[in-house]
């Protein structure tokens, strides 16, 4: 497509084709009733159930680029982001479905916007109740749980929120976040060295050094499924969990940040282990898995990551 649009709509996806089919066909419902001129580009990361065909033979009017090997989340989307030609663009997952009026309510918030801003919906799970989609930046997460921050009230960890008026947070996930174009100039794209964790709030946290500030807006809603790449490969996203986490901390917070993240982890996952492990003595079921899973942290902490 040649010239520029109002909105790109990029879409990441590796092995969820019926997932893949029930969003386009939303979205490209939705986006049917707008006013406004758009693109959808759907980014196949080497899967291998059909989602490339199943676009290229049901979505022609999609663009689609299909990579020759699985690169992950951020290269997925960044080869998205660099070929779309919108004034703004909208990252959606794969395993979303858009109500009715949600690009246009959350384009509509942007436009509003001069300052420079992404917005975000609101996240639904499949039973129509909400699921958190913002957080806490790192450090102030880390200080909030451990020292009772959250529970205590003296800091808000963005938990509740009724939907009904927009409100500015920290970081939004990526599962639907719409930016202008020119975002990606200003901060840069996606950092590759992170797998599925950690892409969006670190790209959040350059942003705010940017000067970006993070909305959730009211109306817009979109249900997301969560964690349908996942597969067999849970072992390999729990290991991309904790390199993404270490790798954030020593990114945005030095050496000492990151020792202090593996301090909080160690201590935390030895009492646990303790706690887990004198219940398996008293016969209270097979808790090995738990053991086993505190023994990985505690393993972790102290021994760090080769990839860091």
């Amino acid at each position: 497509m040649s010239g520029r649009v109002d909105l790109s709509v990029v879409i990441s996806t590796f092995n969820t084709r019926a997932l893949l089919e029930a969003c386009l066909r939303s979205l490209l419902e939705d986006l049917a009733r707008s006013d406004f001129t758009y693109e959808v580009i759907v980014v196949d990361d080497a899967s291998t159930d059909g989602s490339a065909e199943m676009v290229a033979a049901q979505f022609p009017q999609v663009r689609l680029i299909t990579q020759t090997e699985n690169g992950g989340y951020a290269r997925g989307n960044n080869a998205g982001v660099r070929a779309a030609v919108g004034r703004a663009v909208l990252l959606l997952n794969s395993d979303t479905v858009v109500r009715p009026g949600c690009v246009s309510s959350l384009f509509g918030a942007l436009v509003r916007r001069k300052q420079p801003v992404a917005v975000g919906p609101t996240l639904l799970n499949a039973d129509g109740t909400v699921q958190r989609s913002c957080w806490r930046f790192p450090l102030a997460s880390l200080l909030g749980n451990t020292m009772w921050l959250f529970s205590l009230k003296l800091l808000n960890d963005y938990e509740v929120w009724d939907g009904r008026t927009d409100r500015e947070v920290d970081w939004i996930s990526s599962a639907a976040l719409l930016v202008r174009a020119v975002a990606f100039v200003d901060v840069g794209f996606f950092d590759e060295r992170f797998g599925v964790y950690g892409v969006d709030v670190d790209w959040a946290l350059r942003a705010r050094r940017k000067g970006y500030r993070f909305v959730q807006v009211a109306g817009p809603m979109v249900v997301h499924h969560g964690r349908a790449s996942w597969g067999e490969a849970r072992a390999r996203m729990y290991s991309d969990h904790l390199h993404s986490h270490g790798l954030l901390f020593r990114k945005h917070y030095g050496p000492l940040g990151l020792a202090l993240y593996r301090s909080v982890v160690l201590v935390n996952s030895m009492i646990r282990m303790l706690f887990w492990g004198l219940l398996a003595m008293l016969g209270k079921g097979r808790l090995d898995h738990k053991v086993a899973h505190f023994r990985r942290l505690i393993r972790w902490s102290v021994m760090g990551d080769s990839r860091l």
